[in-house]
Formats: structure tokens, sequence, C-alpha cells
């Protein structure tokens, strides 16, 4: 009987370890990013509309269906009202979740450049640690577990503020949705231009 167990224990295959996209940030090895960076923070937190927009290129890309305009930039996120604007919140988030430096591109979050693969329409991960994976879009519903950074398949959102997701190892559960990063997430590019960083597109959808 021991040795039956000792046999099953020892050709008993482990579970998959899931894999993780942990946020990294590759733009420190640019000095003069990296100070820029630290500006733009400082925008955000002033809500300093006037800043913003000196910083962000002529032609910046806002949406796909719009002309690519720092006025209609503007526009879209309300800058004539900056105290309740929303750019402030989603460039915090976007800025905090890691950067990509490619080919003199700075990009954020850095999962835009090195997410999961595939399309960005497939591309869908939970974006923080140790993040609850419940039964119900509640947050007193059940917690059938945690995750961290793990790439998912996103259903439909199950109520305002939640997400249906599958997980690799086919666990399936509800995440509130500002723990859920896809593809067409919001994300912020910038390039040099005469010699200073610009944001050239804070965009979401394909």
């Amino acid at each position: 009987m021991l040795l039956g167990v000792l046999l099953i224990a020892a050709f008993a295959v482990p579970p998959a370890q899931a894999k993780q996209y942990p946020p990294r940030d590759d733009c420190i090895a640019d000095a003069s990013f990296v100070a820029f960076r630290a500006t733009l923070f400082d925008i955000a937190r002033r809500k300093d509309a006037k800043a913003l927009l000196a910083v962000v290129a002529p032609d910046v890309e806002f949406d796909f269906g719009e002309a690519a305009t720092r006025a209609g930039f503007a526009k879209e996120w309300k800058l004539d009202k900056p105290a309740t604007s929303g750019v402030w919140r989603a460039l915090d988030r976007a800025l905090s979740r890691g950067c990509s430096l490619v080919d003199g591109e700075a990009s954020a979050p850095y999962w835009y450049k090195h997410g999961p693969d595939g399309d960005l329409a497939e591309i869908a991960l939970i974006n923080g640690e140790r993040v609850n994976l419940r039964t119900a879009p509640s947050p007193t519903a059940k917690i059938v577990r945690t995750a961290d950074w793990e790439s998912v398949t996103v259903g439909d959102e199950g109520s305002e503020g939640w997400t249906k997701v599958k997980l690799d190892d086919g666990t399936e559960g509800y995440v509130a949705s500002d723990y859920v990063w896809t593809g067409y997430s919001l994300r912020a590019l910038f390039r040099k231009s005469g010699g200073k960083w610009l944001m050239t597109a804070f965009i979401a959808g394909d």
C-alpha cells in the first residue's frame, strides 16, 4: 500500500505554474524620460490643464473617430473644468503600471508592448497582486482564489464595476474591473520632438 502511494506521488503531475506579467519599468534607462514622467505625475497631482496641454503633441491621438488635435484632446477630457476631469486619475493609473521603451517610444502601462501574446482584442490580465476572484459580482461574495498579474480571458461584465474572467487554469469568477487590463485599455505613448518629450497618444481601443 505504501509503495503504491509513493509511486503515485512520484509520477503525479504538479499543477502548472500560472504565467505572470508583473509590470516593469524599462524607461528608467532614459534619465530624460524619468524627469519628464516625474513632471507628468506632478501635473496630474495639481490638475494643471495648461501644463498638461504644453506636453501634449499637437497631433495627439485620443479617439480613433476624431481628428488628432490638441484642442480635441482638451475637449475629450473636459479640460475646461480640470477639477472634475477624469484625465488625472487615468493618467496616473497608466504611468503607475510600468513603462516600455522601444525604438525611442515610451509607452505605459508596460503591458501594451510586453503583455500576453496575441492580438490586442485577445490580451487581458489581472493587474495587481493577490486580487480576489469571487463567485459573484459583489465585494461580499465568496473568494474562489487570488490571482497575481495572471493572463485571463474576459467574459461579460457581471454588473457595474465587475468583470467575469477565466484564468488559464480554468478557474472562473468575478474581479473588480479596476484590476483587469486589456489590450483595449487606455495607454499613453511618448516620443521626443525637438529634444523634448511629448505625449503622442492617450487612447483606448484598437
